[in-house]
């Protein structure tokens, strides 16, 4: 039987679907001999905006005025600000396809995202993909869009392994060459981020739209210990160092910033890997961490205040009654919640959990298919936005 927490969840959701279904139904409540285009604009936009990026982007067909609205910079924001993230393989040894995973009112979808390509994806900035192919050329990709744009080549780091050995660095956890990928709301700007190393750290920028990479001077060195998974608000990149701190970057600024990690957050010897100590995520409109203190607890802190680097504990999570082992953090959602892999304890079989913070209940999720490989995945949304950048 279904707890009161999660009975009043699901009326709040069938209440949300009726306003949405009533909505939607007065706007296109036609009257007779009228089509949907003799509406005002304003209409067809509130209605279009509910509706998937890939059939956006072929409704721009029907008209001009469909055209207009669909590729106006005011409704692709409107659209992205309404779309809920879900996750995607960061590449796959199946086939060219990468998958992705849906949760939603306690059921999972898994899909297929085609990226015309066997691609490994970089990173993710609003539905965009940063992608390398088995020759190392880097590409941007709007898989929603079916749109694919090649990039410059970039700087390549010398020997790894030699370099790896010299700096005395662990193999499994090191990269020398790595990628961010983020958008400036105050220049319009997309740009791709390079670290590479050469004898010493170097970084260099691209701004989509342009033909060549820009080296910057950096005075800090971002190895041994990076994590691959990055976080955008506001222009600025956060991604986790090691176990100190989390590093900064200003997309307009081309500046950079360290925040440390609060000192009683450390690394726990139990956990399965370095990665999944902790999980940057965005909750309630901050960087925050989801930190491991077991195998079914969690800590969840939250970045106050990113000037002063204030950090306040939000919330702990403990799953240790719902009989599930081996949790992983995965994704953070806009409704406060968080979804996890985990196991179940008896038979082991892999299932999603999420998480309401606000709730502070636990859903579980029946995870299929048994070859997804959740262990590589990452935050994507389906998006407009368009790879014709001006020069």
């Amino acid at each position: 039987m279904a707890s009161p927490a999660k009975i009043n969840q699901l009326k709040d959701i069938k209440n949300k679907n009726s306003i949405r279904r009533e909505v939607l139904w007065n706007s296109i409540s036609l009257e007779k001999g009228k089509s949907l285009s003799d509406y005002p604009e304003e209409i067809i936009f509130n209605i279009l905006v509910w509706l998937p990026a890939a059939s956006l982007y072929n409704l721009r067909r029907v008209c001009k005025n469909w055209l207009d609205i669909i590729s106006s910079p005011c409704f692709i924001q409107c659209h992205l600000a309404r779309v809920q993230p879900y996750i995607i393989e960061r590449k796959t040894l199946w086939n060219n396809h990468i998958r992705s995973v849906y949760v939603k009112d306690s059921e999972i979808r898994v899909g297929n995202l085609a990226l015309g390509g066997d691609w490994e994806i970089l990173a993710t900035c609003n539905g965009l993909l940063l992608v390398k192919d088995h020759s190392n050329d880097i590409h941007i990709s709007n898989p929603a869009t079916k749109q694919l744009l090649p990039l410059p080549t970039c700087s390549k780091s010398c020997d790894d392994y030699q370099l790896l050995h010299d700096l005395d660095v662990d193999f499994d956890y090191a990269e020398l060459d790595f990628y961010r990928f983020g958008y400036a709301p105050s220049t319009a700007e997309y740009k791709v981020v390079h670290f590479f190393h050469d004898g010493k750290q170097q970084c260099e920028i691209l701004t989509l739209g342009l033909d060549s990479w820009r080296r910057i001077d950096i005075s800090f060195l971002v190895l041994p210990l990076i994590f691959n998974k990055q976080l955008l608000l506001n222009g600025v990149l956060h991604w986790v160092v090691g176990y100190h701190y989390i590093m900064s970057m200003d997309i307009a600024q081309e500046t950079f910033d360290e925040t440390p990690i609060p000192s009683c957050i450390g690394p726990n010897l139990d956990t399965l890997s370095m990665d999944e100590t902790f999980y940057l995520t965005e909750i309630r409109g901050s960087p925050s961490l989801i930190n491991r203190i077991s195998h079914v607890e969690f800590e969840v802190w939250i970045l106050k205040d990113f000037q002063i680097k204030e950090w306040i504990k939000l919330s702990n999570i403990d799953a240790t009654a719902r009989g599930i082992i081996n949790l992983i953090p995965l994704l953070g959602l806009r409704n406060d919640e968080v979804i996890f892999k985990s196991r179940k304890k008896r038979s082991g079989q892999l299932v999603l959990s999420t998480y309401d913070l606000k709730l502070q209940t636990m859903i579980l999720v029946k995870l299929y298919p048994r070859e997804l490989q959740i262990f590589s995945m990452i935050t994507h949304f389906d998006t407009l936005v368009s790879l014709k950048f001006q020069k």
